[in-house]
Parts: C-alpha cells; structure tokens; sequence
C-alpha cells in the first residue's frame, strides 16, 4: 500500500487506496499523510466479502498476497472476482511458490494456483515484479495494450 501511495503521490493523484488484513500488526500511525485507508476485514471470509462488495467490485486494482501461499484462497478469491463480473486488474504475488515453500505441504500452492486460473486473463509479468512471480489478471485482458 505504501509503495503504490508513493506512486500515487509522485503523479499528483488523489486516488484512495483500501488495504484489507486480519490483524494490525502495523507500526501506529504509518498511513498518516497518506491516501490509505486501512480496513481490520477478512474479505476472504463470504459473508464480509458480500458486506463489502460493492466497494470491492469498484476497485481499479487489488493486489491479493496471502500467508502461507497456499493458493486455495487465492483461487476462492479468482473465482468470486470472475463470478461478480469484477473488470478491473488483478495482482498476485508469489505465483512461482510450488509446494515445500513455508509450510506449504498439503500438495497446493501459488504455482498450482497459477496454472488453473484461465490462459486467456492471465499474464506473467514477474520481470517486472517479484523473484518469487508476479502474476496479473484481467478478465478483459485483451482490451489492455501492456507493454514489458
């Protein structure tokens, strides 16, 4: 959140930026002075998630990084986006994890996550991402010109 603000205000921009966790683990007062608004949700829980999603569906850009990198909330979390006809831009981190990584070791992972979310709305653009894989999403894919 704190990268994508400091972008945000590098271009003049007034956007708002929601960051969503389950636990406050944040130094206190570190979205002060910035266009963040941090929200204590589990939007991975259904009955929060629906609460929320209007504001969700309106989002531009949600960039999704879950512990430990299971892949199965991600993968929940695709589907209700897909499912909700959400047309904005989807980030994930980590999409090179296979199993054996941090406690992943019940046979999923970001890599088998990766490889069930449909060809036609994914795009790999770890080059300019993440070491561990930096997927994007866009159920529109092919109306974007995105050049790497």
């Amino acid at each position: 959140a704190l990268t994508l603000n400091y972008g945000n205000s590098k271009l003049n921009n007034n956007n708002t930026i929601f960051t969503y966790d389950i636990a406050n683990i944040l130094l206190p007062n570190i979205f002060d002075n910035t266009n963040i608004q941090f929200k204590l949700d589990n939007l991975l829980d259904i009955s929060i998630r629906e609460n929320n999603k209007e504001h969700i569906l309106s989002a531009d850009l949600i960039f999704i990084d879950i512990d430990p990198h299971e892949g199965i909330l991600e993968y929940d979390m695709y589907i209700w986006l897909k499912n909700n006809n959400y047309k904005g831009l989807i980030l994930f981190d980590d999409i090179y994890l296979d199993e054996g990584h941090m406690g992943v070791y019940n046979g999923n992972s970001m890599k088998k996550f990766w490889e069930k979310v449909d060809d036609e709305y994914k795009l790999d653009i770890s080059k300019v991402g993440h070491k561990s894989g930096t997927g994007l999403v866009s159920f529109n894919l092919q109306n974007y010109n995105i050049i790497l």
